[in-house]
């Protein structure tokens, strides 16, 4: 915590940035919507419990269930999708495990990177450009526009 600031300030979003400077060029690039919202939106979502205090450090502890188990993919309800429980009867029989994650990663952010799917599946790059390229001659995913800007999409096989 910024000298002068308590704990209360801290989560009551109680904003003094420790270099000025470097928030003012974050505002000019437009990284930054507000300054001093961010807190505020933070605690909106996670409790104080997430937070831990030390001398010279806070840290906080997201909780991260990202990649779904097999046929786990769900909903803002915790529900899955009617077109999630289609996608999931129809690639049971032909994917493995890796590719049915790809497909859920997919499913839920079609904009998504190679590279960040491969950060989030803790695999290389190339097996996961591999397994995509299974995926697609398997039609169960496509490319819809370029590398840069397009997005995939998974196939509805009928």
């Amino acid at each position: 915590i910024p000298l002068g600031l308590t704990k209360e300030d801290f989560f009551n979003g109680v904003s003094l940035p420790r270099n000025r400077e470097l928030m003012r060029v974050f505002r000019d690039v437009e990284m930054v919507e507000s300054l001093g919202s961010g807190m505020n939106r933070i605690m909106s979502k996670y409790s104080r419990d997430n937070f831990e205090f030390g001398g010279n450090y806070v840290r906080m502890i997201v909780p991260y269930n990202w990649i779904p188990k097999e046929g786990e993919v769900e909903n803002e309800e915790g529900q899955k999708s009617s077109r999630e429980t289609e996608v999931d009867e129809k690639v049971n029989e032909k994917v493995n495990e890796r590719q049915r994650l790809i497909i859920s990663v997919i499913t839920q952010n079609p904009y998504i990177t190679q590279s960040k799917l491969a950060k989030i599946l803790e695999i290389s790059l190339v097996h996961v450009n591999k397994n995509m390229k299974k995926l697609q001659e398997k039609g169960l995913i496509r490319r819809i526009g370029p590398d840069k800007g397009g997005h995939w999409e998974v196939v509805d096989n009928e």
